[in-house]
């Protein structure tokens, strides 16, 4: 088990990341930051604090209109 201790967060800025794709489907993807802690005497090779990060993952689909729409004949007209 690793020694940490809870950092409180003052301020935080949560943007999405929008991933587009293939089939004209966007993700948008955000990371939500619950807690934060600070490792007991671990420093990376720069001598900067470590420290874990409890997280969620929130993601929302968002469908690409098509590109084009076949209108239903109008009344009176034949499909000829």
């Amino acid at each position: 088990m690793v020694e940490a201790d809870e950092v409180q967060i003052i301020d935080l800025s949560e943007r999405f990341s929008l991933i587009s794709l293939m089939n004209g489907d966007m993700i948008r993807l955000r990371t939500a930051v619950t807690q934060v802690f600070a490792v007991r005497g671990a420093k990376d090779s720069d001598g900067n604090q470590m420290y874990l990060v409890r997280s969620q993952n929130l993601m929302v689909i968002q469908k690409q209109a098509p590109l084009f729409t076949i209108a239903p004949p109008a009344e009176g007209t034949s499909k000829a």
